[in-house]
Order: C-alpha cells, then sequence, then structure tokens
C-alpha cells in the first residue's frame, strides 16, 4: 500500500507566516494610512488653493464692473466677522469677513453659502468639488480675497468651538492656521501671504538681455535689462577692459534711480555724472558722459545708451561750462570733448589706441519697488568687445 505524499503545513509554520503577516501589516498599515491621510490633506490644500484664485477672479470682476458695493453690503451682512486676529496681526480686526459654505454632512445651511457659490461658479468643477467645508475670507475695505479653507472631515468652519466632524475652528488664535495643525486636521488653506511666500521661493535672475558697443559716428555702449521697475530697482556695473591682455582698466556704475533725483530724464544724450574708478577700484573723480534712456513703456528692457567717445553736443557743451567742477573735483578737463581718453592721465593706458571690452553686471538695489517684496538675483555679467578703435584719434583730430 502506497503512502500518501502529500503534505501540509504544520501548526508551527502557519503560526511563523501569521506572525511575519502580522508584522507586516503593523507597519505597512499605519505607513499607509499616513500616506492616504497626507495625500487628502496635500488635495485640499490645492483645492484651498483654487477657491482662493476663482474668488479673487470673481472678486475683481465685481470691484472693475462696479458690481462690488453691493457684494459688500451681502458678505458683512450674511458673513462673519473675524475679530480673532491679535498681535501683529491686529490691523485685519473688523476688516476680514468670513463667508461659508457647510458640506452636505452639516446639519443646516450657512447663511453665505450662496455667496460662496456666486463667486465659484464662472468656474467648471466636478460636481464633488464643492462638496466640502468652504469658507472664503475677505477683506471688506479693499475687496480682495484674504484666504480660502477646504475641509472635507468635516460639516462646517468656524471661529469657535471644538474640533469634531461636525466643525473645525479656523481661528486666527493660537496655532489653528499653523500648516502642522492643520496637516493633522487635513484642512487646506491659502491666504494671501502664501501669494508673497511662493513668489520669494522663486527668486527673479537678473539679466542683462541685449548689450553692443557701436563704433560709427559715436562709441556708444548700449544695455537693457529684466529689471520689473523700468530700471529703478537695479544698478548697473560697468567695467572696461584692454582686449588682448584682459586687463582692467576702468569701471563706472549706472544706477537710474539715482540720476532720476538728479533730473535725469529720457531726453537724448542727456549729460549726467558718474563716478570712474581705475583699474584697482580708485575713485579718479566724477566726469560728464551723454547718457540717453529709451522707454518701452512696458517696464522691461528699456533702453541706455552711454556715450564714450564722440564729439560734444552744445547743450552739454554750455552745461559743463556752467559747472566747471563737479562734486569738489578738478576742473573738467577736454571739455570739448566726451572721450574717454579724459583719463589718460589716470589712467595709462589710455594715452595710448586700445581695443577695448565693456562688461555689464545689473545689481539689485531693491529701490521704488513699492509693496513688490520678490527676491532678486544678481547677473550673471554680460560682455561686448569690438576691434580697431583709435581713442587718440577722437579727441587730437576733433573729429568726433
Amino acid at each position: 500500500m502506497e503512502k500518501d505524499s502529500k503534505k501540509g503545513f504544520t501548526l508551527t509554520e502557519l503560526t511563523v507566516v501569521l506572525v511575519i503577516l502580522g508584522i507586516i501589516a503593523a507597519i505597512a498599515v499605519p505607513f499607509a494610512l499616513r500616506y492616504i491621510k497626507l495625500a487628502e490633506f496635500r488635495k485640499n490644500e490645492a483645492n484651498a488653493k483654487t477657491v482662493y484664485l476663482a474668488a479673487e477672479s470673481e472678486l475683481t470682476w465685481c470691484r472693475t464692473s462696479g458690481k462690488w458695493k453691493e457684494f459688500r453690503k451681502e458678505v458683512i451682512g450674511k458673513g462673519e466677522r473675524n475679530d480673532t486676529f491679535g498681535g501683529a496681526d491686529a490691523e485685519k480686526k473688523g476688516r476680514i469677513y468670513a463667508i461659508t459654505l457647510n458640506s452636505k454632512s452639516a446639519a443646516e445651511a450657512s447663511p453665505s453659502g450662496d455667496l460662496v457659490r456666486e463667486l465659484m461658479e464662472g468656474n467648471t468643477y466636478d460636481k464633488e468639488f464643492l462638496n466640502a467645508a468652504i469658507t472664503i475670507e475677505i477683506d471688506a475695505e479693499t475687496g480682495q480675497v484674504y484666504s480660502a479653507f477646504y475641509a472635507t472631515h468635516c460639516g462646517s468652519l468656524a471661529y469657535e468651538g471644538a474640533d469634531d466632524e461636525a466643525v473645525l475652528n479656523i481661528s486666527a488664535e493660537g496655532d489653528n492656521r499653523a500648516y502642522e495643525n492643520r496637516r493633522d486636521r487635513l484642512l487646506g488653506y491659502y491666504s494671501a501671504e502664501d501669494v508673497t511666500n511662493v513668489v520669494d521661493l522663486k527668486p527673479v535672475r537678473l539679466k542683462v538681455t541685449t548689450i553692443n558697443l557701436v563704433n560709427s559716428e559715436t562709441l556708444s555702449l548700449n544695455w537693457s535689462s529684466n529689471s520689473r521697475h523700468d530700471n529703478l530697482d537695479v544698478e548697473f556695473g560697468i567695467e572696461f577692459y584692454e582686449k588682448t591682455s584682459k586687463k582692467k582698466l576702468f569701471s563706472t556704475v549706472v544706477d537710474r534711480a539715482e540720476l532720476k533725483e538728479k533730473g535725469f530724464g529720457t531726453e537724448s544724450n542727456t549729460p549726467v555724472h558718474l563716478t570712474v574708478k581705475d583699474k584697482d577700484d580708485n575713485e579718479i573723480g566724477e566726469w560728464a558722459f551723454p547718457l540717453t534712456y529709451q522707454e518701452t513703456g512696458k517696464g522691461q528692457n528699456s533702453r541706455f545708451s552711454l556715450i564714450l567717445d564722440g564729439m560734444m553736443a552744445a547743450d552739454l557743451m554750455e552745461d559743463l561750462k556752467a559747472n566747471e567742477t563737479v562734486s569738489g573735483t578738478s576742473p573738467i578737463s577736454m571739455e570739448y570733448s566726451t572721450s574717454i581718453t579724459r583719463f589718460k592721465d589716470k589712467i595709462t593706458e589710455l594715452a595710448s589706441p586700445q581695443d577695448i571690452y565693456a562688461v555689464v553686471e545689473v545689481r539689485p538695489t531693491y529701490k521704488n519697488m513699492d509693496k513688490d517684496e520678490r527676491e532678486y538675483r544678481k547677473s550673471s555679467p554680460g560682455h561686448i568687445e569690438y576691434g580697431e578703435h583709435d581713442v587718440r584719434r577722437g579727441y587730437q583730430d576733433g573729429r568726433r
């Protein structure tokens, strides 16, 4: 009689397998639950931002179409004033009103729920998007959205009361709006402060967008940048080098904000006084240069044109004659020329013909930025070369 060779698991083997599965479950299940919870929180954060942007878009239309005054009355009449601001935010107290749309699980509808729907109706969402507790805080003085909340695990949002399935507290007191607190409660939030913070995380890299040296009737250096505030928030460091040896010759700085305070405008070849430094960064005085600023009307890419070598215009000549000395320095030499060979006593390399090139670097000064607090990053230097320019002839023969 043959013996049955089939065997099953022993009790010990089954016990070991169950223990292993239990250990795996003990590790994996909490991790999975945390992951699911974090994913839901991030979705609520994204939805809060969507609510904020959609509401701000609608309110922008209200303000520009003349409907804000009427809508404001409804917000104040049906909404809830947030009196929980304090400390550095005390100025917001009495200005911020909340309109709330309760979720389907709420015991009763909110009086201001229709106002939330009105701000959302111009946007397309799936039918479940509004099945959440949504609060939009509006600044009654400016007509702008201050913040937006989005919660999927409660019936309503309020400025008081203990957290439970019926309500989540969104008071500005304590840490109700802190990231860690909201993450644990799956409460999405986006505010006007977040708009600034997001921008701050993405600094603007300054650039010299165009640069060229033009050697024709005059020798001029032309450049532009991507400044956001019409070049009133940056300065331009300009350095000149001998082309072959790459030795630095001299440098100067053009700061349009400072020049504008002294009367510099956009007229052609307006005389400006720039501080010039030698190769060792020692100042050799202030010197007059014709400078033109050509506006584009868009704030960015407006162009500077600095005359380095050329015959002096009559109005510039009269200006220099009327100001024989500049800032207490020695009288300006070569008053009938704007040639950079004026510096030859201080910069001996300019006493003979030179092939030179220019390096322009745009640097942030953060002037005239108003409430724009975005960060700048200094540019990489832009440089341009030209050859066969005899700077001596421009002065000695008086042809320029």
